[in-house]
């Protein structure tokens, strides 16, 4: 690990939405968030929804291959921007 990496650590968290079948469950946020016209979560790059600070990762934010292995690359971007956020805050 790098000498300044990070460390690891646990945060408490509002919620947690878990997705499982063919279309994605997104009706709780309609009003909320940004959906595109199939009702996927809209991100950018960092997996950030339109509202800040709000994540979605996973098949619920990602039509075009939604496969294990791109939830969990886009659970490990979404963690070390969060990470990287709250290590500026506390150190900031």
């Amino acid at each position: 690990m790098r000498k300044d990496g990070l460390k690891p650590f646990q945060i408490a968290v509002g919620g947690v939405l878990i997705r499982v079948g063919v279309e994605p469950n997104t009706e709780l946020f309609r009003d909320q968030l940004q959906l595109d016209e199939r009702n996927y979560i809209s991100v950018n790059s960092q997996q950030e929804a339109s509202v800040p600070f709000i994540f979605a990762i996973g098949d619920v934010a990602n039509p075009l291959a939604p496969t294990i292995s791109g939830a969990t690359g886009s659970g490990a971007t979404a963690a070390k921007v969060i990470a990287s956020r709250l290590n500026a805050k506390t150190h900031g």
